[in-house]
Order: C-alpha cells, then structure tokens, then sequence
C-alpha cells in the first residue's frame, strides 16, 4: 500500500512550508509542520544525500516513513502539512525505532488525537 495521492505534498508546497510553521525533534529527525485549506493532513519527506550517497538507502528510508505515515494517518490530527526532515542516524535504525521516533514528535507537536 502507498500514500493516497491526496496525502502527499508536491514540490511547490515543500517551498510554502519552508518559511512558516513549528518544529518538533526527534532523535533521528526534525518535523517541521504547517496549517493547511485541506480535509486532510499531507506529508512531505527529506532524506538528502548526508544521509547516504546511496539511493537505494534513502529509497529505502522514505518507503519506511510513508508507510508509518499511512499506518497512523487516522490517529493525525487533519488540516497539517508535515514534512519529515531526517538525520544521518536513521540509517542505523530499524522500522519500530524509526515509527517510535516519529510519533513521538508528532505528540511534542500535539498532532496525535
């Protein structure tokens, strides 16, 4: 399964988020987070080459973060742009540890119903 089409961010939206909203922090990422005129909330993910120079890597990492972005979207609070900003140590890290880390700022930030 992969996130509806009506969950994601497109390009032009990452540049909109950049300027505005609040961050929460994890341990291994940073989730910047923005109003939006939507019924549902959207996702967006970063994983940038300090993280690997290998694709399949970082191909890998964001398949893992919209799969736990789709698994707890009816616990997420609607009406939010959400970009996921990750660091270098979540490459060491398995899907719970990363899922873990991800909910836990999405509570910081008060996204979680």
């Amino acid at each position: 399964m992969a996130l509806k089409k009506q969950n994601r961010l497109l390009g032009k939206d990452f540049l909109k988020n950049k300027k505005n909203g609040f961050w929460g922090r994890g341990v291994f990422l940073n989730i910047k987070i923005n109003k939006n005129n939507f019924p549902e909330s959207r996702f967006g993910f970063i994983v940038g080459l300090n993280i690997s120079k290998k694709a399949v890597v970082r191909n890998l990492i964001k398949r893992r973060l919209r799969s736990i972005a789709e698994k707890n979207l009816p616990f997420i609070k609607k009406g939010f742009d959400i970009i996921v900003i990750t660091r270098p140590q979540i490459v060491e890290k398995n899907y719970k540890k990363i899922e873990k880390d991800v909910l836990g700022a999405l509570e910081q930030l008060k996204l979680l119903n």
